[in-house]
């Protein structure tokens, strides 16, 4: 505990892992720009290593049966859940972790309650399910730990995650260490994808959009269905936010000094995507899915479609007549999309932390993996739509920094900027610069 409140008092020295921060549920951030073809064989065999174990011969099946002595005595182990409640209380509360462990007590803590809080309060934090940018937060305060030695004891299957995601979390290290585990297991999907309403191109005679388009391609199509009909304005084209692009092409702001470095052309093609698509639209083009989902105005939303995707059964009825291509990308960078791994972490200070990993396993076992793939992958969007757009595609490795938050918030601010008439080059100098700044105080 002494060691863990000298974490504390180094924390609160950094401003920048502020409780406040610690809120920010993100996605996984940059670090790098291979692609994840490139890397794919090299995290394979960084899964093998973690297991602490050869690749099996050809008629020697390795074993995927993880070993857990039973539990005999009332054990209590913390989670920590970045997720909602309710999912908290589907997975962690299904039968199936009641029976592997029923001498154990789970006690739920929320995200929102702060890392550095709990710590303080005396909480043994057991299990962390946390996003990439919490990651930083807790290897700040030492919660994180190299687990291949656990892994190897209990003969966790690695088998079961794609490999890109054990590499975006290697990538987080900055050693090469597995501090975590990704938190969906057989889940070859992806999250980010191009969804169109067919009744706007129906009422227009516009074919609809096709897999494998640019963002080009996109933008000269949204032309054609941004119109008025009857009194109703379509609007051709809503952009999620330019975040989404920096994970798609694996940017970073900073180098590992943290030094601000906005110098990649690629930076300035997200400018240019943007200031297109509010050319061919006359309006701002960034903004959520509500307007497709709801207002059924949208005839293209371009971003993280899962809730959509997930409702295409159980809320059809509310939905819009839609269907789904995959995400546009950017000329010679053909159908790289955001990666979507979140992670699970058996705690530093946890003093259980085989029953720790025990829940981990079974969070990721077949059973309860395979809800989520069926709530995904659910009758009508299996059946009915084109699921080649959320399989066809790679994930970027696109690993979070500890300050893309504030970068994300500025290029938004910024690329509107551009599109109300500023000059690109000027945006992205002042970006830099009040970046840098931004750094420069938390630190």
């Amino acid at each position: 505990m002494k060691s863990a409140m000298k974490s504390i008092g180094i924390a609160r020295k950094m401003t920048a892992f502020s409780v406040s921060a610690l809120t920010v549920l993100m996605l996984l951030a940059g670090c790098g720009q291979g692609t994840a073809t490139d890397s794919a064989g090299s995290a394979k065999n960084d899964a093998q290593s973690a297991q602490g174990t050869a690749a099996p011969k050809s008629n020697e099946p390795a074993s995927k049966e993880s070993k857990y002595d039973a539990i005999t005595k009332p054990v209590t182990v913390s989670v920590l859940w970045s997720g909602r409640k309710d999912q908290y209380d589907d997975r962690v509360g299904s039968p199936v972790v009641k029976a592997k462990m029923p001498n154990v007590t789970f006690e739920y803590h929320q995200l929102s309650e702060g890392l550095e809080n709990l710590i303080a309060s005396g909480v043994k934090l057991d299990v962390l399910n946390i996003t990439g940018k919490v990651f930083y937060d807790a290897k700040q305060l030492a919660l994180v730990g190299d687990m291949s030695p656990l892994l190897k004891k209990h003969n966790f299957d690695m088998s079961r995650f794609v490999p890109e995601h054990v590499e975006i979390i290697k990538k987080l290290t900055n050693d090469g260490k597995l501090d975590g585990l990704p938190d969906k297991a057989h889940f070859p999907y992806v999250n980010h994808a191009l969804v169109y309403n067919k009744d706007i191109f129906d009422k227009f005679a516009v074919p609809y959009p096709k897999d494998h388009m640019t963002w080009d391609d996109v933008i000269e199509l949204s032309k054609r269905v941004n119109r008025e009909d009857g009194g109703q304005q379509y609007t051709g084209l809503v952009i999620q936010s330019p975040q989404y692009m920096v994970e798609q092409l694996a940017l970073n702001y900073t180098d590992k000094n943290n030094k601000v470095n906005l110098s990649n052309p690629l930076f300035k093609e997200i400018f240019r995507v943007y200031n297109d698509a509010y050319k061919a639209i006359g309006k701002d083009p960034i903004g959520a899915i509500a307007g497709f989902q709801k207002d059924k105005n949208v005839a293209m939303f371009a971003g993280n479609v899962r809730a959509l995707i997930e409702d295409a059964t159980r809320d059809k009825a509310n939905q819009p007549n839609w269907n789904i291509v995959t995400f546009p990308s950017f000329k010679g960078h053909p159908d790289i999309v955001p990666p979507i791994v979140g992670i699970y972490a058996v705690s530093s200070i946890s003093e259980h932390k085989d029953e720790a990993l025990q829940l981990i396993d079974l969070l990721l076992g077949d059973e309860l993996s395979k809800d989520i793939v069926d709530q995904y992958m659910n009758p009508v969007f299996s059946t009915e739509m084109n699921t080649n757009a959320v399989k066809a595609v790679k994930q970027s490795l696109y690993t979070t920094g500890e300050y893309d938050s504030d970068g994300n918030k500025l290029l938004t601010k910024y690329v509107r900027d551009v599109n109300k008439g500023g000059d690109v080059n000027t945006a992205i100098r002042e970006m830099q610069d009040e970046l840098q700044k931004t750094i420069d105080e938390q630190k």
